[in-house]
């Protein structure tokens, strides 16, 4: 059950994280402009960051 706990806020982060990813596709409404793929990209690092600093935080 231990492993299970510290696992759940990886998850967490993770589902986050791929919420941002579907939000920024269908914010952009498959519109393959640059700037609607530019603001994707930004969004997708954003949400990598969220996750890896969350993961950092909750392991240490």
């Amino acid at each position: 059950i231990r492993g299970c706990v510290d696992l759940l806020p990886e998850v967490v982060f993770f589902v986050l994280f791929w919420t941002l990813l579907v939000r920024a596709a269908f914010l952009s409404r498959l519109d393959f402009s640059k700037d609607a793929i530019r603001r994707s990209v930004r969004l997708t690092w954003v949400g990598i960051g969220v996750e890896v600093v969350g993961a950092y935080a909750f392991l240490w």
